[in-house]
């Protein structure tokens, strides 16, 4: 994460966000690869070809998954609701002003 001042009390905040697995998917991934060749190499074609599906199956989960959820990180800060003008002090909530429809110091939903 990275702060940028712009001045006039305005600040650009950049993400650098990936995609990654976790460890059981990365390990159970490890032993479907490890063991479908292995299964091959003893004329093991039924178990072998099944292994195979499975790796592919679970890789192809776990890529999916991480593609969804990188997604839905992407698509909040591209659609600017994280956006909005907020001073850096607040006022005491007598003189409060206005921020984007709501008094300063009130819940969301409680307007």
């Amino acid at each position: 994460m990275v702060i940028e001042e712009h001045g006039a009390s305005k600040l650009l905040v950049r993400f650098r966000v990936w995609p990654r697995a976790t460890g059981m998917a990365k390990f159970v991934g490890a032993m479907l690869i490890f063991l479908a060749p292995l299964a091959a190499m003893n004329f093991e074609a039924v178990t072998a070809v099944v292994l195979g599906g499975a790796t592919v199956l679970a890789g192809t989960r776990t890529v999916w998954e991480s593609a969804s959820s990188l997604a839905t990180t992407i698509s909040v800060f591209e659609e600017g609701s994280m956006e909005q003008d907020v001073p850096f002090t607040f006022p005491d909530r007598e003189h409060a002003q206005p921020l984007h429809g709501r008094d300063v110091g009130t819940p969301i939903g409680h307007q």
